[in-house]
């Protein structure tokens, strides 16, 4: 699915921008292209040249000192430089709402719905999507089935 006349559409006014920063903000992974952020709470892995940079799973092999001390910062500090800097290329959402998003090096940052049928939880958000300083500015909210759309205030 790749018009943008759709729930989607704020998603692709990331072709054009810029990734110029990328890190965890608690143990959610954060996007930052232009203006714009997406903060993942799902699966997500970066690839670059069929290489495995980074999965939002590294962020798991924390030792019990100090919540930094795991894979996902190192991987960040370590690949970060061949990520930042580079413009995207192209964007895909899949009809269960997992986006690719596709830099012009080749690094594909891909995530991936993980939540199946919710019983128990009215949750469920996978990642947002948002200006943070444009307040008017309509936030995505990708769950496993829908997407919530509204403004932060």
């Amino acid at each position: 699915m790749t018009t943008a006349n759709n729930k989607f559409a704020p998603i692709y006014e990331l072709v054009g921008q810029t990734l110029h920063d990328f890190g965890v903000c608690y143990d959610i992974l954060k996007l930052c292209f232009g203006e714009y952020e997406i903060h993942v709470g799902c699966f997500a892995r970066i690839v670059l040249n069929d290489q495995i940079l980074l999965t939002t799973e590294d962020y798991n092999s924390r030792d019990e000192e100090d919540y930094k001390h795991n894979d996902m910062y190192l991987n960040i500090a370590k690949h970060g430089a061949s990520l930042i800097g580079h413009v995207v290329q192209s964007v895909e959402i899949s009809a269960i709402n997992d986006l690719l998003i596709v830099l012009d090096n080749g690094a594909r940052i891909e995530l991936f719905n993980s939540n199946g049928e919710l019983h128990f939880s009215e949750g469920g958000e996978q990642y947002f999507f948002y200006k943070p300083k444009d307040k008017a500015y309509p936030f995505l909210s990708i769950t496993n089935k829908d997407v919530e759309i509204g403004n932060v205030d």
